[in-house]
C-alpha cells in the first residue's frame, strides 16, 4: 500500500474523475443530435414510453415537446373505448389495430371528442391486449406524427386484481 503515498498516484486519482466528466460532456457536444423544431410537411416518429408495455392504464407517446397520451375504458359489450389526449390541437388521427395473430386490420379515423381537437376517441374490439398493437398517424402543426404502441396498458393491474 506504499504506492498510495506516491504524489503522482494521488494526483492521478484526483484528476481522472474530473477528466472523465469533462470528456463525457465534450463527446456529447461533438456527436450529440441537436434538437430542432418540427418542419412543415415532414413526418416524425413518436417514442412509446415504458408505461405502454405493462398494465398501467395509460400509454404516453413522445417526440421532443410533442406528447400524446392514450387511455382506455372497457365497455360492457367487450369492446374498448380508446382516448387520445394531446397538448396541441390535432387536425386528424388515423389508427389501425394489429390483432394477436399479427394481422393488420384496415385503418380508420378517430373522432374528435372536443371542440379544440385535443381529445379524440374510438372503439376497438380487443380480444388479447397483451398481444395486440395499435398504429397511429396524427396530423398536427402541418406535420405528421406516427406511432406503434402495445395495447397491454389498457388492462390496469388494480382493476384486474379487484375482479379476481
Amino acid at each position: 500500500m506504499g504506492f498510495l503515498r506516491n504524489k503522482h498516484v494521488i494526483i492521478a486519482m484526483l484528476v481522472a474523475p474530473v477528466l472523465a466528466v469533462i470528456s463525457y460532456f465534450a463527446v456529447d457536444r461533438m456527436v450529440g443530435e441537436v434538437p430542432h423544431a418540427a418542419k412543415a410537411g415532414n413526418s416524425y416518429q413518436l417514442v412509446e414510453k415504458s408505461n405502454c408495455r405493462y398494465q398501467s392504464g395509460r400509454c404516453d407517446l413522445k417526440n421532443g415537446e410533442f406528447n400524446l397520451r392514450l387511455t382506455a375504458t372497457r365497455l360492457d359489450n367487450g369492446s374498448v373505448e380508446l382516448f387520445l389526449q394531446s397538448e396541441h390541437p390535432l387536425k386528424g388521427v388515423v389508427q389501425a389495430l394489429v390483432d394477436s395473430q399479427g394481422k393488420e386490420l384496415p385503418p380508420f379515423n378517430m373522432q374528435a371528442a372536443d371542440d379544440h381537437g385535443t381529445l379524440w376517441t374510438s372503439q376497438l374490439l380487443v380480444s388479447d391486449a397483451s398481444k395486440e398493437r395499435v398504429y397511429l398517424a396524427v396530423a398536427a402543426k402541418d406535420s405528421l406524427y406516427y406511432a406503434d404502441a402495445a395495447l397491454t396498458f389498457i388492462d390496469r393491474e388494480d382493476i384486474l386484481n379487484q375482479q379476481d
